[in-house]
């Protein structure tokens, strides 16, 4: 789901937020991973509905980023 999502996020106007606990789950390890550059809410800020009340703000897929994106399709092609 990671690098779906990182491919994802390549084809959004950045900067870009999402409320959604799996995707900010996933920004979490994308910016672990130094792939991308965000903002992410403390985990604690998940509301009773299941989603953050605060969102999580994508502001740059880096180099990094997108070379495995740049990789993963030469390995899909």
């Amino acid at each position: 789901m990671t690098m779906e999502y990182l491919r994802h996020l390549a084809e959004q106007k950045l900067p870009c937020e999402t409320f959604a606990v799996p995707e900010i789950d996933a920004l979490r390890v994308l910016r672990a991973a130094d792939m991308i550059m965000a903002f992410i809410p403390a985990r604690d800020a998940v509301g009773h509905d299941g989603e953050n009340n605060k969102p999580a703000m994508v502001l740059a897929i880096t180099q990094k980023g997108r070379l495995a994106l740049r990789e993963a399709f030469e390995r899909a092609a």
